[in-house]
C-alpha cells in the first residue's frame, strides 16, 4: 500500500525482516505511531468529503505533538487537507486580544499593515459572523474558524455568506 490508499482489514501495511528480538522492541511504538498518524489522515479525509465542492479548505494546526510536526502535518496532506504555517513567521496572525486592544479588527488590522512586509499573508481568527464579514471587508487572506461548529452552521444558513472566499 501507499500513503493515501484506503485500507481495510487485513490488508498488509508492511513486511518485517530480522531478528525478531528488535522487532519486539520497537513494533508497539511503530504501531502507536502508524496509528496516530492514519487517524489524522483519515480524520482529515471525512472533513474534506464533508465540504465537497464550497471552496473552503481544511487546513492543518501550528499545535502539533512535540517532535511530531512534520509527521502530523504529512497526515493531514495525505488525507487531502492543506498546510497551514509551520512556524509563527509564516503568516501574520490577528486574534482577539489583539483586536480588543487596537478597538476593532479593522484598526488591528490597519495596525499590523504598517508593519509588515506587503508579501506577509494576514490571518484573523473569527468568533462572529460579525467579524467574518469584517475580515472580508479588510482583505483577509485566511480566516481560521475555532469554534467552528456553531460558527459554520451560522454561515451555512446565512444566505449572505453563499459565495465568502474562504481559505
Amino acid at each position: 500500500k501507499n500513503d493515501g490508499d484506503l485500507i481495510k482489514k487485513g490488508d498488509k501495511l508492511a513486511v518485517l525482516e530480522g531478528p525478531a528480538k528488535y522487532i519486539l522492541l520497537g513494533e508497539r511504538v511503530a504501531l502507536n505511531y502508524i496509528q496516530r498518524m492514519s487517524g489524522i489522515a483519515t480524520e482529515t479525509r471525512k472533513y474534506k468529503e464533508a465540504i465537497g465542492n464550497y471552496k473552503a479548505k481544511i487546513v492543518d494546526t501550528r499545535k502539533t505533538t512535540p517532535l511530531f510536526r512534520a509527521f502530523e502535518k504529512y497526515s493531514v496532506k495525505i488525507g487531502g487537507g492543506s498546510l497551514h504555517r509551520f512556524n509563527l513567521s509564516d503568516c501574520a496572525m490577528i486574534k482577539d486580544n489583539h483586536i480588543k486592544y487596537a478597538g476593532s479588527l479593522t484598526k488591528a488590522v490597519e495596525k499590523l499593515r504598517e508593519h509588515i512586509s506587503h508579501a506577509h499573508k494576514i490571518e484573523v481568527e473569527c468568533d462572529t459572523i460579525e467579524q467574518v464579514k469584517e475580515a472580508i471587508e479588510n482583505n483577509i487572506e485566511i480566516i481560521p474558524v475555532p469554534g467552528a461548529c456553531a460558527l459554520i452552521n451560522a454561515l451555512i444558513c446565512s444566505s449572505s455568506f453563499v459565495s465568502v472566499p474562504f481559505e
